[in-house]
């Protein structure tokens, strides 16, 4: 059987596509930073809830675009450390010499940064989709009843979170844990 090997072409292709998307997340949240600082400042009340520019379109754009950022860090670094391991082989005329058998790493070493990436990625990820929650909870909680604020979520999008720990009544507005 036959492995299909993907080019160096496809690699830097995908590398590219996660370094852009990498920098999109960022810029999508110094944005949502340089808003909301702006808005905030020009109504001289830190407690005005910003709902104009990037929020318009989502509720959280810094923790949303540190998502996109890190997660498309993480796989770059997964794409980058795999192709050590693709077969290259440059020919001279007095030598052939496979290249990945020059730069490749360790199986343990490999295994060791492979384990730091995800757990570091994993953490990062858990910290900013507990942060969106709970600062969706928050606002909801301080801002709930206000009509800016209803029309709001109905038009934005609240970004990636972690499911809530909380079911409410139907019938009241009792909450319960969720079992």
């Amino acid at each position: 059987s036959s492995m299909m090997i993907p080019s160096w072409t496809s690699i830097m292709l995908l590398l590219k596509v996660l370094i852009g998307a990498q920098g999109i997340g960022f810029g999508v949240a110094a944005l949502g930073d340089g808003t909301k600082t702006y808005v905030k400042r020009s109504e001289k009340d830190e407690r005005y809830l910003v709902t104009s520019g990037i929020f318009s379109w989502i509720r959280h754009p810094n923790y949303t675009g540190e998502i996109l950022g890190w997660t498309s860090n993480a796989l770059a670094g997964l794409v980058a450390a795999a192709s050590l391991w693709i077969p290259t082989t440059t020919t001279t005329t007095t030598t052939s010499t496979t290249m990945s058998s020059i730069i490749r790493p360790s199986v343990t070493i490999m295994g060791i940064n492979l384990g730091a990436l995800v757990i570091g990625w994993l953490g990062i990820w858990f910290v900013l989709l507990r942060a969106t929650s709970n600062l969706e909870e928050r606002q909801k909680a301080d801002y709930g009843e206000t009509t800016k604020y209803q029309e709001w979520v109905k038009s934005s999008w609240g970004g990636w979170q972690l499911p809530t720990n909380k079911k409410v009544d139907e019938e009241s507005d009792h909450v319960t844990p969720h079992l």
